[in-house]
């Protein structure tokens, strides 16, 4: 089962994931599935000295800092193909000849 079917079902719907998001709680599960899922593909190619453990919430949210929070909200945002403005997007652009 792919990452956004598993978000999908734990949470009902994309849009009800994005809006539970809101909640740390639910964000460290929304995480939590994205990486399990990079997990199991490393997993699928790896030899049994290389094999990763899969991460619970708990440790999520322990390696969720405020430091961090923004970095990895909009990797989440990136994996669904959300993309925010970021400084230089957002900053204002000098006209041609000035």
């Amino acid at each position: 089962m792919s990452a956004i079917d598993q978000i999908q079902e734990h949470f009902g719907s994309l849009s009800e994931a994005f809006e539970a998001s809101k909640n740390l709680k639910d964000f460290a599960e929304i995480v939590k599935i994205l990486v399990n899922d990079s997990i199991e593909e490393h997993n699928e190619g790896a030899a049994d000295p290389d094999l990763w453990e899969k991460v619970s919430p708990v440790w999520v949210g322990r390696h969720i800092t405020i430091r961090n929070l923004a970095e990895v909200n909009r990797a989440v945002l990136e994996v669904f193909g959300i993309s925010l403005p970021n400084a230089e997007d957002t900053a204002p652009k000098a006209e041609a000849g000035q």
